[in-house]
C-alpha cells in the first residue's frame, strides 16, 4: 500500500511494525547479504518513523519503552511472526523463507510446555503440520508452532 492512500498515523504504525520486521530478519537470516541488506532498510525506516514523531510530537518505538514493547508484542510472539508484506508479490517471494529461516533447526526457542515456559533447540519443523520438533535436555518434544518463539 502507497504511502499516499493512508492516514500520516496509520503511516507512521504501519512503518514501526515494518522496522521490527525488517530487524527480526536481519537476526534469522543467515548470509551477511541479506543481513546488511535488511539493516539498510530498517535505518531507512528508523529515520522517517524518527522525522514523523518529531514533526507530529508523537511517541515512538525509539523514544518510549512502552511503544517499543507494544509494537515489538505484535510482532514478535508465541507462533509465527506476524511478518508484514509490501504487496501480494513480496510475501510470495519471501514469507516461506522468512519461516524457514525463523524455524532453522539449531536455533534456540522458548516454548510452553505442560504449562511451563521451557527453552530449548529447534530439530525439525513441520510448516504443513504446523508442527515444531525441541530438542529439551535428553528428550525430543514435538508441539504444534502456536506454542513456540524464537529466542534472538
Amino acid at each position: 500500500m502507497k504511502s499516499r492512500d493512508i492516514s500520516i498515523l496509520d503511516y507512521f504504525n504501519t512503518l514501526q511494525h515494518e522496522y521490527f520486521c525488517a530487524e527480526l530478519r536481519s537476526k534469522i537470516y543467515t548470509k551477511q547479504s541479506d543481513k546488511d541488506y535488511w539493516k539498510t532498510i530498517m535505518e531507512h525506516k528508523k529515520n522517517k518513523i524518527q522525522d514523523i514523531a518529531i514533526r507530529n510530537n508523537l511517541k515512538s518505538i525509539f523514544s518510549s519503552n512502552e511503544e517499543y514493547r507494544k509494537v515489538f508484542g505484535k510482532v514478535l510472539h508465541f507462533g509465527i511472526p506476524d511478518f508484514i508484506y509490501r504487496d501480494f508479490h513480496q510475501k510470495r517471494k519471501l514469507e516461506m523463507r522468512d519461516l524457514y529461516f525463523y524455524f532453522q533447526p539449531g536455533s534456540d526457542v522458548k516454548f510452553i510446555y505442560m504449562n511451563q515456559e521451557l527453552t530449548g533447540k529447534i530439530k525439525h519443523y513441520d510448516l504443513d503440520n504446523k508442527t515444531v520438533e525441541i530438542e529439551y535436555l535428553s528428550e525430543t518434544i514435538t508441539l504444534n508452532i502456536t506454542h513456540v518463539c524464537r529466542i534472538l
